[in-house]
């Protein structure tokens, strides 16, 4: 059977107006992902102007691109098997602790300090993309997902765009330090929006047995290595 909701500007419109909680779930993202985007921003320009180092950058984007690659089956695991509405909490409202630690670099001989954080950050929003991804289609109806996945990835197209060029202009109004504290207060209220989401018991891919947290990383470590083996 055809499926009759076509991507269209109405149909979007359609999905947020009669769905209550994909709409707020999906204002809490575009919170959080300007939050993020002004911290990719501020996180770059610190750098360079207090090392101007190429090379303090590079490492910047090395720490958040390698755990991400190693926690990613370790988060998909966890929220397949665990409350995604509770685990995009707690990470997202990490986030908004963790990243004031940034608040700390005040001088090139405390830059070190950028690169724990920049570990932290990309591990607990790690578990929070893993989180939506899995928490959106109990969100939505079959015939809704297609039209919801469109408008998730559009937004955070279009967030890339406009939200660095909005936290270039803070920061450079206002220093590097504004778009740490914005990223943490749109993190918390992000975290706040989640809170009225009235959702009925999620589909959790799995038979609901008594595994421990060790058990749940053993899992995602076997996904690596299958991973690993196939390349």
């Amino acid at each position: 059977m055809r499926n009759n909701i076509k991507p269209s500007s109405e149909g979007y419109f359609a999905l947020l107006q009669k769905n209550r909680n994909f709409r707020i779930f999906w204002l809490s993202r575009i919170i959080y992902l300007t939050g993020n985007f002004f911290r990719s921003i501020a996180v770059s320009v610190m750098l360079y102007q207090l090392t101007g180092s190429g090379l303090a950058l590079g490492a910047s984007f090395g720490f958040s691109t390698l755990p991400l690659v190693i926690a990613s089956p370790y988060a998909g695991v966890i929220a397949d098997r665990h409350d995604r509405r509770k685990i995009m909490i707690v990470s997202i409202l990490s986030t908004a602790s963790i990243v004031l630690g940034f608040l700390l670099i005040t001088s090139v001989e405390l830059v070190w300090l950028a690169y724990p954080i920049i570990i932290l950050l990309t591990i607990v929003g790690t578990f929070s993309v893993a989180a939506h991804d899995a928490w959106m289609p109990d969100l939505v109806t079959k015939k809704q997902y297609s039209l919801a996945n469109a408008l998730d990835i559009s937004i955070f197209f279009i967030l890339m765009a406009f939200g660095s060029l909005f936290g270039g202009l803070i920061i450079e109004n206002y220093g590097w330090g504004s778009a740490f504290i914005f990223n943490s207060l749109s993190s918390a209220l992000s975290a706040l929006c989640l809170f009225w989401i009235r959702t009925p018991t999620q589909t959790l891919n799995y038979k609901r047995r008594p595994h421990s947290v060790l058990y749940d990383f053993i899992e995602g470590g076997r996904l690596v290595w299958r991973e690993q083996l196939l390349l």
